[in-house]
């Protein structure tokens, strides 16, 4: 499918809220399969839209964890590691 700007936008924003590529398909009356095949496509718009509205929301929500560390608490260090080991898996460290 072809997504215009406006709807890349919407997915983008929909996705940053954490909401499922399913949950954004209703909302933006899309196909639920369709959109899920789109987010799944690497380098498909709908996906790097998706990525972006996502992954914005997980950096936000990555620095609430280090600061949280940084201020001594041990359940947040625990995660921090947690979220090292995913970047280390990621690179083949």
């Amino acid at each position: 499918m072809e997504y215009s700007n406006e709807k890349l936008n919407e997915i983008e924003s929909l996705a940053s809220k954490l909401l499922t590529p399913t949950q954004i398909g209703v909302l933006l009356d899309i196909e639920e399969t369709e959109m899920r095949d789109d987010v799944n496509t690497v380098g498909h718009p709908a996906r790097k839209a998706f990525m972006k509205g996502y992954i914005r929301t997980v950096l936000e929500m990555n620095q609430d964890v280090i600061d949280a560390a940084q201020a001594g608490s041990p359940f947040a260090q625990q995660k921090l590691e947690g979220l090292r080991d995913n970047v280390r898996n990621e690179l083949y460290i």
